[in-house]
């Protein structure tokens, strides 16, 4: 079985290195961007089977770059990689709405992220 591929979206490297560090605890791969554009680049160069990004404000802005994300994964991929949406300060609801799949905190707990990732990545 082949091991799963993350890819962590935040525009903080702190953030970037504790996500990582946590996914790879879990046995998974984990790569790292800093936003959007990077993002879309990864997912165009190599296969993922979950995106963890970082949707913050201004809320408008990221809400748009998340549909946008979404659209570029729908083009790529045959099939559905969930996006994981790590918020403050976002209703959870437009973030749903606007294309990610689950919604957990940023700052987020190790225990938090282990278990989205046990529950988008069981098969």
């Amino acid at each position: 079985m082949q091991t799963a591929r993350v890819l962590i979206v935040d525009e903080s490297s702190v953030v970037r290195q504790l996500a990582q560090s946590t996914v790879e605890e879990f046995g998974l791969l984990a790569q790292t961007v800093a936003d959007y554009a990077q993002a879309l680049e990864k997912l165009q160069a190599r296969q993922f089977d979950l995106v963890l990004i970082e949707v913050k404000e201004p809320e408008e802005q990221a809400i748009d770059n998340l549909r946008m994300l979404k659209a570029g994964i729908n083009e790529l991929y045959t099939a559905p990689v969930p996006i994981i949406a790590m918020v403050s300060g976002i209703a959870r609801e437009q973030v749903l709405t606007a294309g990610a799949n689950d919604v957990m905190n940023r700052p987020f707990m190790p225990k938090e992220l282990e278990a989205v990732l046990d529950r988008w990545l069981s098969a």
